[in-house]
């Protein structure tokens, strides 16, 4: 079973059909259609994020219904139960895509390689990056020739391993409504001999606990957003903002707001090398220092910098400092899988201490798509008895010595340009050579130190 219909699930999905050695291969993708976070929302939820909350404490698993719980497996049972059940708690559903987001990663290292070109460029004389639908219409031409594999609208609420086996407990949406007008959702269990987890890392936000921002978020919870929420730039007109994230999203909406806000500041840490946007040159925009303290006062609050520099009582401060991983559905069954980071996944794929799960999709930066297509071929290999791993010991070791360079940062799991060849050819290296092996199955994509440096 696959979990997630975006670009990880995706390119898992075709690698693992054309092993040619597995009996049903199901993937189950909670929203309506492929895509992952580049789907748009139009109307974002109304995202409430506690400064320093964790991920298991923003998303955590929701309870099983008694009624699903006595479903029997292997006999096609299902039940239909009430939707609000389910809607009681936040699943973080919707995608952080705003209106005018591009990509940050060039063409070729954003597509797969039998795949390597998007529809258009929209800026073709600019640069190799392109617009949020033509990445969508991307991901849905790859995964339309599997589409008989493909469930959608439905939801891994739980995972339990009975013996060697996986089950699933899932969750359908329809639109099958009561006399009252209440949705109702069809529960069912599937079994399953592995799972691939390729539901992406930009679900769950993430603010930091500044001193004294818990107190300005009590006060005023309107005034503190996550970026996950911004849609457009209209309610910031002739407002006064802080954005806080020197990544692609804090420069971007940063951008837009300059284009109709009185003042931004846009607080970071570092610059992020990898995307090719800067702060607006327009004088209403400021690049600000790490924000060091908040600070109540009678009328409101003031914002203050490491430089010296106080905001006071800013409109908005949103927070473009990222997300943490979550996976509800196996946290009863591996507590450990995640803590908010993902420290106990040998070369970011394999669950230690249960390889037969394992994740596509958590590196992040520079190559994106491409080392997703890396990861999925050793999955495909290594499920269908092709190769081995190395001994949980020396999986501890390359843990380890990650852990200690990197400890629970983006960092840990990181793969930018610096990395990628050695990342590259370690994974090649575990699965057996480029070449596919007995003749079924996806060759590895060919990376060349050349590629990265254009």
């Amino acid at each position: 079973a696959i979990i997630g219909g975006g670009a990880s699930g995706a390119v898992t999905l075709d690698i693992l059909i054309k092993e040619n050695s597995f009996e049903k291969i199901d993937l189950f993708e909670r929203r309506s259609s492929p895509g992952g976070i580049w789907l748009l929302d139009e109307e974002a939820d109304d995202l409430k994020i506690p400064p320093g909350a964790t991920a298991a404490e923003l998303d955590p698993a929701i309870n099983i219904p008694v009624e699903v719980l006595k479903i029997k497996q292997g006999l096609g049972e299902s039940i239909k139960l009430p939707r609000s059940f389910v809607r009681r708690q936040q699943r973080f559903t919707q995608t952080p895509a705003y209106a005018g987001i591009r990509t940050n990663i060039p063409e070729k290292f954003m597509t797969y390689s039998d795949k390597p070109n998007w529809k258009y460029l929209d800026k073709p004389d600019v640069d190799t990056l392109t617009t949020r639908d033509a990445v969508v219409n991307y991901i849905e031409d790859y995964i339309g020739p599997n589409k008989d594999h493909v469930t959608y609208n439905t939801t891994v609420e739980k995972i339990n391993k009975i013996g060697d086996s996986y089950e699933l407990y899932l969750r359908q949406e329809t639109n099958t409504v009561n006399e009252d007008g209440e949705k109702f959702d069809v529960w069912w269990k599937e079994n399953y001999d592995a799972i691939v987890i390729a539901t992406g890392h930009y679900h769950i936000p993430k603010i930091p606990d500044i001193p004294g921002l818990k107190e300005v978020f009590n006060n005023y919870p309107e005034k503190i957003e996550h970026a996950k929420s911004y849609r457009n730039n209209e309610k910031y007109k002739s407002k006064t903002v802080i954005v806080v994230g020197s990544r692609a999203s804090g420069a971007d909406i940063s951008n837009q707001i300059a284009l109709v806000a009185k003042n931004v500041y846009n607080s970071r840490r570092t610059e992020y090398r990898f995307s090719p946007r800067q702060l607006s040159v327009a004088e209403n925009a400021v690049t600000a220092p790490v924000i060091s303290r908040y600070e109540l006062t009678n009328d409101g609050f003031k914002v203050h910098f490491e430089n010296g520099l106080v905001i006071v009582n800013p409109d908005y401060v949103i927070y473009g400092t990222g997300y943490s991983f979550s996976y509800p559905f196996v946290r009863d069954l591996y507590p450990n899988f995640t803590n908010g980071h993902v420290v106990n996944s040998f070369q970011h794929t394999f669950f230690k201490d249960d390889p037969l799960i394992s994740t596509v999709g958590i590196p992040t930066d520079g190559l994106s798509f491409r080392i997703f297509e890396y990861q999925a071929v050793l999955v495909s290999r290594f499920y269908a008895g092709k190769i081995k791993l190395p001994s949980k010991e020396e999986q501890q070791k390359w843990l380890d010595q990650l852990y200690k360079k990197y400890g629970e940062t983006r960092a840990f799991y990181t793969i930018g340009i610096e990395k990628a060849i050695s990342y590259r050819e370690d994974l090649t290296e575990l699965g057996g050579g480029v070449a596919p092996l007995n003749g079924n199955g996806r060759p590895f994509p060919i990376l060349t130190l050349a590629e990265l440096e254009e």
